[in-house]
């Protein structure tokens, strides 16, 4: 704890002079987001006739198994969309940890650098290849550790509303609880098996950077050690959280910046720990 207390203090020296643009860096891909989900809703309501909204759970209850016919134009103009967000939100994002991590290295740049890799085609290529790959992985990631409890809380809440016996209630009761502890210990474990890729965006925004699939392996190979050590210090920023939610997000513009500079401090303190003990960085690939 005393190392992420150190770690913290560093990333708001690092923040003293820069504060102001650390929120701009949190409101520039906001207002990305904000634009194209205004733009979706134009098109729905322009190109599209009937409700704004996708009825999912309506369309999935229809005999034929398929949504009516009438809502595939929705799907495609919502995975059109879908697609731009990808190409908009992944280099601004990308762009964003760079200004950041180039912050905890001494180097205040102007803001104008969350743009950099809209500037050439192979790091936006990059950052538009690490957001699809990163998403993949989670999805593999989140179906392997959440399957089997979300599927058994959604039994018992089957079986809670076939059954309304006192004897079914309290079974199924018990069922719910232990269904819903082992979703909550499954999505803590999901969590720290995805910090094996929490260098990856760090590591692409390094000068030398060879590529996507690279960075992935040198992720997976530094973080050895430190995945629940990186979820630990996720997990004590928990009251700044908090204060955001509490705040109705307006203490977002302090504890995003403040949160984002803290993770980069930490990922190059784990990062340039590896490099200068190379047993240690090389010893996934040894196995």
């Amino acid at each position: 704890m005393q190392l992420f207390s150190m770690l913290k203090r560093n990333s708001r020296i690092a923040l003293r002079g820069s504060w102001g643009r650390g929120m701009l860096t949190l409101l520039i891909p906001a207002a990305g987001s904000a634009l194209l989900h205004i733009l979706l809703q134009l098109c729905e309501m322009t190109l599209l006739s009937g409700p704004r909204q996708i009825p999912v759970i309506a369309a999935l209850g229809q005999d034929s198994g398929n949504p009516p016919q009438e809502y595939w134009p929705k799907l495609l103009l919502l995975g059109i969309f879908l697609a731009l967000s990808c190409l908009l939100l992944a280099p601004l994002g990308l762009g964003v940890t760079r200004w950041r991590f180039q912050l905890v290295h001494g180097k205040s740049l102007p803001l104008s650098e969350v743009f950099h890799f809209f500037r050439g085609w192979t790091g936006y290529g990059r950052a538009v290849w690490y957001s699809v790959s990163i998403h993949l992985r989670s999805f593999f990631w989140a179906a392997l550790c959440l399957g089997l409890p979300g599927g058994t809380l959604l039994l018992s809440l089957l079986y809670l509303q076939n059954n309304e016996t006192k004897a079914a209630m309290s079974l199924g009761g018990i069922a719910l609880v232990l269904s819903a502890a082992l979703l909550l210990l499954g999505v803590i474990l999901c969590m720290i098996c995805l910090n094996r890729y929490a260098l990856a965006p760090y590591l692409l925004c390094e000068e030398n950077c060879a590529g996507v699939g690279l960075a992935m392996k040198t992720s997976v190979s530094y973080t050895r050690g430190y995945r629940l050590s990186f979820f630990l210090y996720g997990l004590s920023f928990l009251g700044w959280l908090l204060l955001s939610v509490a705040t109705l997000g307006l203490g977002a513009l302090f504890t995003g910046p403040y949160m984002g500079t803290a993770n980069a401090m930490y990922s190059r303190y784990v990062m340039e720990k590896n490099r200068y003990i190379p047993q240690q960085a090389t010893r996934e690939f040894k196995v």
